[in-house]
C-alpha cells in the first residue's frame, strides 16, 4: 500500500506490518480474532508435539488458534485468526511445540512463542483488500515499533519525489 504525503510517498510491505502486529498482540496477551471456518482442519503431531500442545491449548488460541484434541495425536482446528495462513498452520504449531518445551525464562518465552507467530503472517501471495490494507496499516501505526517487523525488515519506507524520479 502507498501514502503520500507533500515530500513523496510512503510504501508499506503488509506482510512485514502483520508479523509486527502478530508480534505485538502476542506479547500484549490480546485475544486474536478468529473466524470460524468452513471446514475444520485436521492436523498430525508427534506424540511429543501432542504432549506440548495439550499443555499449552490456553496460549494458543490466545494466539487466535482454535484447537482441539481429537484422536491419538490429531487436533482439530475450528477457527483461525484472518491473520495466519491455513497452509502455514502445521509448520506454526510444530515451532511453537519445542519453543514451549524449552526451559526458558518466562519473558524469553513470551518473545520466543511471539516471533513463532509473527513467522505465520499472512504473505503478499493471497493479495490484500483496499480495506484489509488499510485496517493493517492503521493498526501498525499504533505498536510500538511501527518501522521494523520482528525479523528486522522495514514495514514502512518513505521515497521522496527525487528519489522515485531517480528509479
Amino acid at each position: 500500500i502507498d501514502l503520500t504525503n507533500e515530500g513523496g510517498i510512503y510504501l508499506v510491505d503488509l506482510e512485514a506490518a502483520t508479523a509486527r502486529v502478530l508480534y505485538e498482540r502476542f506479547l500484549k496477551r490480546e485475544m486474536a480474532p478468529i473466524q470460524t471456518l468452513l471446514f475444520p482442519l485436521t492436523l498430525e503431531f508427534t506424540p511429543y508435539e501432542k504432549e506440548q500442545l495439550l499443555t499449552h491449548l490456553e496460549e494458543i488460541k490466545t494466539m487466535g488458534i482454535d484447537i482441539r484434541p481429537f484422536g491419538e495425536t490429531t487436533f482439530i482446528v475450528d477457527a483461525l485468526s484472518p491473520d495466519i495462513e491455513e497452509e502455514k498452520l502445521q509448520g506454526l504449531l510444530e515451532s511453537l511445540a519445542q519453543v514451549f518445551d524449552q526451559n526458558l525464562v518466562q519473558k524469553e518465552l513470551e518473545k520466543r512463542l511471539a516471533l513463532s507467530a509473527s513467522y505465520s503472517a499472512r504473505s503478499q501471495k493471497k493479495g490484500w483488500t483496499l480495506v484489509e490494507a488499510k485496517q493493517t496499516t492503521k493498526t501498525l501505526l499504533k505498536t510500538s515499533s511501527p518501522y521494523n517487523c520482528p525479523k528486522g525488515m522495514k514495514t514502512i519506507v518513505a521515497l521522496s519525489h527525487d528519489a522515485i524520479k531517480k528509479l
